[in-house]
């Protein structure tokens, strides 16, 4: 929650023209009200809060939720295109190319609650190519780069998926 209040803080600190928050997030109505064991506070879109999906192998998935992710590991397996950074998805289906499965051919995704804040929007080609000067607009967010996470816009290039990235 200290990070979800830091990032808060420097969004709402933020000029008017850079507090975007009409991204079209496709789970930006995603509702976990009556689910037991839900969290009962509502996601706040004013500093681009959203439900994403994030794929990864059973052993990752028992660490994230037993602690946390782990930025030390990010990029260590698959998913460095925009930089070595935390990867999500607003679709299940982009998730799933993440997950290796279990010993019961399960596949494990996590819906995580994600805070973007101000978004820096990519739709390069090959954003490998300039995925370095992407995690160093980030870094730091307000005090770094100036933003928060990077939307990698493959829908648009690829016909593919959006994929979020935050990388501190």
């Amino acid at each position: 929650w200290s990070k979800r209040a830091e990032v808060a803080q420097e969004f709402h600190a933020l000029a008017a023209e850079d507090k975007k928050t009409d991204w079209g997030l496709k789970t930006q109505q995603v509702s976990l009200h009556g689910i037991p064991g839900a969290p009962e506070t509502s996601l706040d879109p004013a500093i681009n809060e959203c439900w994403l999906w994030h794929g990864t192998s059973q052993v990752a998935a028992e660490g994230i939720t037993d602690s946390d992710f782990d930025m030390g590991r990010a990029g260590s397996k698959v998913g460095s295109m925009f930089g070595r950074g935390l990867y999500f998805a607003e679709s299940c289906m982009k998730a799933d190319e993440y997950t290796a499965q279990d010993k019961r051919n399960r596949c494990p995704m996590l819906l995580c609650r994600v805070v973007l804040g101000r978004i820096h929007y990519c739709d390069a080609k090959y954003p490998h190519s300039i995925a370095d000067e992407l995690e160093a607009k980030c870094i730091g967010g307000a005090k770094g780069g100036g933003f928060h996470a990077v939307l990698g816009d493959r829908e648009k290039v690829r016909g593919t998926f959006r994929e979020f990235i935050i990388f501190d």
